[in-house]
């Protein structure tokens, strides 16, 4: 009997519940496995710190236990009783001021001969103590090179005790001794409720490595099952059989060891919490998917069934020619219309992919901006107090080049944050109008310096050309990253050319793929190289950031991806076409701008020797930088007002705007922005001067800081000497007559 075949209106719930069940089983678990190793290397670390903490503390205990009884055994009164027998006083004396002085771990001390009869002993209280350890003639070879034994731990009752023995040699020299000093110490274990407040109720016990005497701290406990190797981790089965991590740590300087413990059930707790509410919330979603695909399903199996009759019908009453000579049915314009829509599919694929490109761009993008601000403070930090201490050593000294190894590596991290700001479109801008020839001229010798000498070098530039608005930096950027780009590209030499032309673009042109929307005049920059060049794979994802052809080491992967964020961030656009072994031509777009050029401001110079006076507002939410820019504007003169936002600022500009000379903000501020209160201070105080500082900034800030209000930007993480010029600047008018503002 044939089956009766399953409708859609069931087999699309069905499906659709499975994929719902399928995928949520998969995610959860893949969650549970990555946060699971997540927890174990967390709690694999906190044990590994709770076990040095303990150990570490131990061992201060037990290195100042010695040093104490050793002191006993080297006082001259008890090396006089032991040498002459006689009752010498102040031997007691010195027990009692011992017992007194130490830590309540110490029970009580003894004073024996070199055959083990006791002279003397003193007591910390009228605790029971555990039999002595056998002190007999035997231990002479042993002390004849000095030091201190200690006995194993004892089980005295319940409670766990120990012996230390030194020496009391007859002279300092420490070759021969007449007697022994024995102390009897019970385990008091400084530092365990700190590390119970970390590791919780795991165990905790200490003891000697092949001893049947371990302790918990408390009482008397058996020797772990399993043994890990000191200064060791490990996961096994646990004290009381359940999986647990496990570590032993040395106690310095004693033959013991810590072993701490914790349980994968502690560990895995939120985990497992996270999975079991995670099931009905995945069972409901499944219910709903499963009622929207039943009713979406019914609604098509419903229309299917009406086309299904409307062929019934045409098949029972009309040729199959006839149906086609009449027209066509549905079924055959539904197929020229999913036709059509692959082709409008396929013409667009080229701008989908570009807009994928453009995504992971902008969202790497973010995480860069997000990121900046804080590496930058903490550069400018570190770079400007290590200029302080260098410029007070000598240039010489070793101390001096330490110095200058810092500066080096910060200025590396500084490049690189500037990279990443780069491509993510967040950069600080000043932008000005440029003659892109002019621009190329003057960095001329400074890209040729970065070429090899069997590199060949041309300069085709087009005259004439418009000028552009850009940020000179930015340009210069963009210049040295395409050429440090084809002399890697061409190891065995070859020729490079930068030519510059005026274009006319629009939709219709090729480079219109690479983001050129709107029929506008360009400046294009073309740099061509002759060197390897590069497959349709390797093109496709050259402005990714941190992707590149270059050995592990020897490129960071976002010099072109900086290019490309820099261009996109002044309207422009870039485009590349390269084949294997035929070398490799980038062009670069940049909106045209009306009026000559601007003359370009100079960069200021290394630590300038300048000192002034008058009081600096400096506005800085992170402590940090705001320290090391106090005591970098006091060193030259000034007097300095602090505010930690902007709110602070006004409030302190409400008492002391007479006095103060220059308004020096950050730009990312809690409460109230660098911009804002450059806004207020321009309502309220005219004439009050504000310069604003930032490693990075956000899409509105540029827009807000332009026209009358424009305000200087010094970007961070600065040197002195540029912050100090930069401050000089604008404080006066001129550099050549320093006339205040």
């Amino acid at each position: 009997m044939r089956r009766r075949p399953i409708s859609i209106a069931l087999k699309f719930p069905l499906l659709i519940t499975g994929i719902v069940l399928t995928t949520s089983a998969l995610l959860v678990w893949a969650t549970y496995q990555h946060f699971s190793a997540v927890l174990h290397d967390s709690a694999e670390a906190r044990l590994r710190s709770s076990g040095v903490l303990l150990a570490s503390s131990l061992a201060d205990s037990y290195t100042a236990a010695r040093a104490q009884l050793l002191a006993v055994a080297n006082h001259p009164h008890v090396r006089e009783h032991l040498s002459t027998g006689q009752n010498v006083r102040g031997v007691d004396s010195i027990l009692a001021v011992a017992l007194a002085t130490t830590d309540s771990a110490r029970l009580q001390i003894r004073v024996l001969d070199l055959a083990g009869r006791e002279h003397r002993i003193a007591k910390a209280s009228h605790e029971a103590v555990g039999a002595p350890w056998a002190v007999d003639t035997s231990m002479h070879e042993a002390f004849s090179s000095g030091g201190i034994r200690v006995s194993p731990l004892l089980d005295v009752g319940g409670v766990v005790e120990y012996e230390m023995i030194a020496p009391v040699h007859t002279r300092d020299d420490g070759e021969s001794h007449v007697g022994y000093i024995v102390e009897t110490r019970r385990i008091r274990a400084q530092g365990v409720d700190a590390v119970r407040g970390i590791v919780g109720t795991s165990a905790m016990l200490m003891g000697q490595p092949g001893s049947s005497v371990w302790t918990d701290f408390q009482r008397v406990v058996r020797e772990p099952a399993v043994m890990v190797r000191p200064d060791s981790i490990a996961r096994l089965v646990g004290t009381d059989g359940r999986p647990a991590i496990s570590i032993a740590e040395r106690i310095g300087g004693s033959p013991w060891v810590v072993w701490l413990e914790y349980e994968e059930d502690r560990i895995l707790a939120p985990l497992r919490s996270f999975v079991e509410r995670m099931i009905p919330i995945t069972v409901l979603v499944a219910l709903l998917g499963a009622l929207f695909a039943w009713a979406f399903s019914r609604k098509i199996a419903n229309r299917l069934v009406v086309i299904t009759r409307q062929f019934d019908d045409v098949n029972a009453h009309q040729p199959s020619g006839a149906v086609r000579e009449a027209g066509r049915d549905e079924i055959h314009l539904l197929e020229e219309s999913f036709l059509a829509m692959s082709q409008r599919a396929e013409r667009q694929a080229q701008l989908e992919s570009q807009l994928m490109q453009s995504q992971k761009l902008e969202a790497v993008g973010r995480l860069a901006g997000g990121i900046a601000h804080d590496f930058n403070n903490m550069l400018t930090v570190v770079r400007n107090y290590a200029e302080m201490v260098r410029s007070e050593l000598e240039p010489e000294s070793p101390m001096s080049k330490d110095m200058d190894e810092i500066l080096h590596a910060t200025s590396h991290a500084a490049q690189l944050i500037r990279q990443l700001l780069a491509f993510s479109r967040q950069q600080i801008l000043q932008p000005v109008r440029l003659d892109l020839n002019d621009v190329i001229r003057n960095a001329h010798r400074m890209l040729q310096r970065v070429l090899p000498s069997h590199v060949e070098f041309r300069l085709d530039l087009g005259h004439p050309i418009s000028t552009v608005l850009a940020d000179p930096g930015q340009i210069e950027q963009v210049l040295m990253n395409l050429t440090v780009n084809a002399s890697d590209a061409m190891p065995q030499g070859g020729r490079l050319t930068f030519r510059t032309t005026m274009s006319e673009l629009d939709d219709t042109t090729e480079p219109a793929a690479a983001g050129v929307v709107g029929a506008r005049r360009y400046v294009c920059l073309t740099v061509v190289d002759t060197g390897i060049g590069m497959d349709h794979a390797t093109t496709a994802r050259i402005f990714e950031p941190f992707f590149t052809t270059k050995p592990v080491g020897k490129g960071t992967g976002l010099g072109l991806a900086g290019v490309h964020g820099i261009i996109a961030q002044l309207g422009g656009s870039i485009w590349v076409y390269s084949q294997p072994g035929r070398g490799t031509t980038f062009k670069v777009y940049l909106p045209a701008a009306e009026g000559a050029a601007d003359p370009v401001p100079r960069a200021g110079g290394g630590s300038p020797l300048i000192h002034d006076s008058g009081t600096i507002l400096l506005v800085e939410d992170d402590p940090s930088t705001r320290g090391v820019i106090r005591r970098l504007l006091e060193r030259h003169g000034f007097d300095v007002v602090e505010a930690a936002n902007g709110v602070e600022a006004i409030a302190q500009l409400d008492d002391v705007h007479e006095r103060v000379r220059l308004v020096l903000s950050d730009v990312m501020m809690p409460e109230l922005n660098g911009m804002a209160l450059a806004n207020i201070i321009a309502e309220r105080w005219p004439t009050m001067p504000v310069m604003l500082m930032s490693g990075y900034t956000d899409a509105d800030i540029p827009q807000q800081n332009s026209g009358a209000l424009k305000r200087t930007f010094i970007e961070k993480p600065f040197t002195s000497g540029a912050l100090l010029h930069a401050v000089m600047r604008e404080l006066y008018t001129t550099e050549d007559v320093l006339k205040p503002r």
